[in-house]
Parts: structure tokens; sequence; C-alpha cells
């Protein structure tokens, strides 16, 4: 790490999950072997780095970025850690395509360990994948694109599909949802 002109190895890194992919990737971007599945996330830094000057100090901008974080950090998921990433993830990914074993792979974990960690978590790929089509079609009708080309962007095998999935989360037909904006 390197917000001062030295490098910054932590004491301890902690992390409640386990290894997502090879440790060594931890190893290459902290210094250290984190533990995983502590009870919480947590980085100790040694009394001394923290007394290091940035160079780069700004009160007004850290004020600002602090203020970001928090917006950021509000608008998370209050769900678990796997659900949580999927969430994010998903929202980068070709809804129309993309597989919980895509997730699991990017995860690092196999796709019964995923499945076992959301059902833990009172969640579900099907859920997931659900709200994040819910989300993208939400999106995709406010910026006037039409049934047929959704429906093969989300996965869906035609318009009419796509249809009764909105009249589902909407309440209404996709038309009249989107006149009501």
């Amino acid at each position: 790490m390197s917000l001062t002109q030295q490098a910054i190895v932590p004491l301890a890194l902690r992390f409640r999950h386990s290894a997502q992919g090879a440790v060594q990737r931890y190893v290459d971007c902290f210094g250290l072997v984190p533990q995983f599945g502590a009870d919480a996330n947590m980085m100790i830094l040694w009394s001394d780095d923290l007394q290091l000057a940035l160079p780069y100090a700004d009160e007004a901008l850290c004020r600002v970025n602090a203020e970001y974080a928090d917006r950021q950090h509000a608008g998370l998921p209050e769900t678990g850690y796997g659900a949580s990433y999927a969430v994010l993830w998903l929202a980068t990914q070709p809804l129309g395509s993309v597989g919980l074993g895509d997730l699991a792979e990017a995860l690092g974990m196999s796709v019964r360990n995923l499945q076992r960690a959301l059902h833990g978590e009172r969640s579900s790929w099907t859920r997931l994948l659900d709200e994040a089509r819910r989300a993208a079609l939400s999106g995709m009708l406010k910026e006037g694109c039409s049934l047929d080309a959704a429906a093969q962007r989300l996965g869906y095998h035609d318009a009419s599909s796509v249809g009764r999935a909105a009249r589902r989360w909407f309440g209404q037909a996709p038309k009249r949802w989107v006149k009501g904006l």
C-alpha cells in the first residue's frame, strides 16, 4: 500500500470470508497472508505507520471523499457477503448469459458452497438474478428500449416473457409503467 512515500505492510489482516481465489494474490497486494474466517474484517497497522504524513493531504478533499464513501456504503445491500457481492457483480454482467457457476468462479468457491452461503443469508441465485433483471429492465425501459431487445439482453425467450416478468415486478404492463414515470 502506498498512500505515503514508503510502502506500508499491515501488522495483521483479517477477513470474515474464506480466501477468494489464490492466497498468493492477497500476499502480492497486502504483503502478508491474511487470516480468513475471522469474526470481523480488520486491518491492523503499526502505530508508527499511522503517524506518517500523507504527501498529498487535503482536508477539504478528504471531507468530500469521506462523504462520498459514506453515501456509497449506505447504498450497499444489507445482506451477507455472498449476496452483497452477487448484487454488485450482477450489475456488471450480461444477464442473458450469466450463470451461478460464473458467480462461484468470481468468488473463488464451488457452486455448492455458494448455494449454501446464499441459503444461509436467506437468499438464492434465482432471487438475486431476478432482482438484477428487474433493475436492468427498469433502466432499459426508461431509456426507451423495446421489449424484444430487453428480452434478448436479459435472457428471456421473447418479449411476452419479459412483459409477464415486468407485470410481476412493477404491478402493471411495461408501457403503462413507463407512462407513469
